[in-house]
């Protein structure tokens, strides 16, 4: 009986030693300002600003503005709200994985200072969050983040996210514009035709006359029913895969000149016709 009560008391001598460090220190590391990534109130975000650097220079920017109209980037073009959304959302969710002992800092620290993102984040004129977002670790798991103010980098990670989540500080203007052909509603929707300029046997149309829908198809033995299933699914928006520029730089003078492979025509009632 007198050996367990010697073996608690040394089990709470310990535990309070650990604890007495600790708050001798100003308290753990992942509670302090180094380590506040996350964006607690992203209701109240307005601004986020993403700036590139390689080599110790600054290569490309991506600033995404919340305005009456919706977000934008760039100050030009609608952004994809999807994708805005998620990344709002990682903003809100990231977590530090890990510390790094002092060695390990010294190393990301100087990676940083070569190759890093440097995330602002707004609410009005006042910036809230500012920080570098560097490399992933080796084990692909976590990135490396340190804040704008720090020199304490850590292992940052976002709960249910298989990778890394360097990977949803995106920097390519394509991947956060919005790549939106067409929108027009059920209701107002008149005629819809697909022409396959290549293979025209497989081209058709349908074209509403007060209630009805008819279909036209070159293809004698077209399948009735596709259009109707293409018509249950159609949602009122039509994307496009990617953006030309983007996908082929520096190509695409060429390729406007090409003829079309596939022209989608859509009439609908309020507007003028669309191809």
């Amino acid at each position: 009986m007198k050996r367990i009560v010697i073996l608690l008391m040394v089990l709470l001598a310990l535990v309070g030693l650990y604890f007495g460090v600790i708050h001798e220190k100003g308290g753990s590391t992942l509670d302090q300002e180094d380590a506040m990534f996350a964006v607690e109130d992203t209701g109240a975000v307005t601004r986020i600003a993403l700036y590139e650097y390689k080599e110790g220079a600054s290569t490309r920017s991506i600033v995404l503005d919340r305005t009456e109209g919706g977000w934008q980037v760039n100050g030009q073009y609608p952004a994809f709200l999807p994708r805005v959304k998620k990344f709002i959302e990682t903003l809100h969710l990231i977590r530090v994985r890990a510390s790094l002992n002092e060695e390990a800092q010294a190393n990301v620290n100087k990676f940083l200072e070569i190759d890093h993102t440097l995330v602002e984040v707004f609410a009005g004129d006042e910036r809230i969050k500012s920080y570098l977002v560097g490399s992933a670790t080796k084990d692909r798991k976590g990135t490396f983040m340190c804040m704008r103010d720090s020199d304490v980098p850590f292992i940052v990670d976002l709960p249910g996210l298989p990778g890394y989540v360097k990977t949803r500080y995106q920097m390519g203007l394509g991947s956060w514009r919005e790549n939106l052909l067409f929108r027009a509603s059920k209701e107002t929707l008149e005629k819809l035709e697909i022409t396959y300029t290549t293979n025209p046997e497989q081209s058709w149309s349908i074209t509403k006359e007060e209630a009805d829908w008819n279909l036209s198809a070159s293809n004698e033995n077209f399948d009735a029913d596709k259009w109707g299933r293409y018509l249950e699914k159609f949602n009122g928006r039509v994307y496009g895969e990617s953006f030309a520029d983007a996908s082929y730089p520096g190509k695409l003078d060429s390729l406007m000149e090409r003829p079309a492979d596939i022209i989608f025509h859509l009439k609908v009632s309020e507007l003028a016709p669309q191809t």
